[in-house]
């Protein structure tokens, strides 16, 4: 898969992403993991790195929510798809990085997937969301349909619709399936989703 660039957004917008691209974290925090797998002949999870496996299904797939109560919020879930050679999938994530697992066995790759979510402290404002090459504009939640990838996510909230005031990025985030992402414009900078204002932009790589 190769990581795609991102297009179509307004001048503005793109020279902040430049400004930063020398630059790194954070998420909200759920206590669940939205889990949905088609036509697996064993599902298993796993809360915590070090936690206790449960199988989720013996066959047939698993859809619904399983617990994600580890301080770092580290989980993994593994799948067997079968077939004439059966492969088996394991997943390694956060529930800040990955709230949600959606995947279908026997199929090829689909051409497209859903990246959705909502936008919070957008402070009566609105924010445009890209995810690869397709932006969107929103004043709560968001759908983008793009192929699987690497991406760079932009999303900048506007105050007044034509003012753009915060940004945030993550930089080459992997989206390999239908994702549920969220994006909250009133979380701290880190160093993996970077959260800043416009006036910031030019200084954050200054140390």
């Amino acid at each position: 898969m190769t990581r795609k660039r991102l297009l179509g957004l307004g001048l503005a917008t793109i020279a902040i992403a430049v400004s930063i691209s020398a630059c790194g974290g954070g998420g909200g925090t759920s206590p669940t993991v939205a889990v949905a797998v088609q036509g697996a002949a064993w599902v298993a999870y796993q809360d915590g790195a070090n936690g206790t496996w449960q199988t989720l299904a013996p066959s047939g797939g698993f859809s619904g929510s399983v617990p994600s109560t580890a301080p770092d919020g580290r989980y993994t879930l593994a799948f067997v798809c079968p077939g004439q050679k059966p492969t088996v999938h394991v997943v390694h994530a956060t529930r800040q990085e990955l709230p949600s697992v959606n995947f279908t066995c026997g199929g090829a790759t689909p051409a497209t997937i859903t990246v959705e979510g909502s936008v919070a402290g957008l402070n009566g404002g609105s924010a445009l969301v890209s995810v690869g090459e397709t932006p969107t504009t929103t004043t709560g939640n968001y759908s983008l349909q793009t192929p699987p990838g690497f991406y760079d996510v932009i999303a900048v909230r506007y105050a007044g619709g034509t003012t753009p005031n915060r940004v945030w990025l993550q930089l080459n985030r992997q989206f390999s399936n239908n994702t549920t992402y969220n994006i909250d414009f009133s979380q701290n900078d880190g160093t993996l989703v970077r959260v800043f204002d416009v006036e910031a932009a030019h200084s954050l790589c200054r140390g």
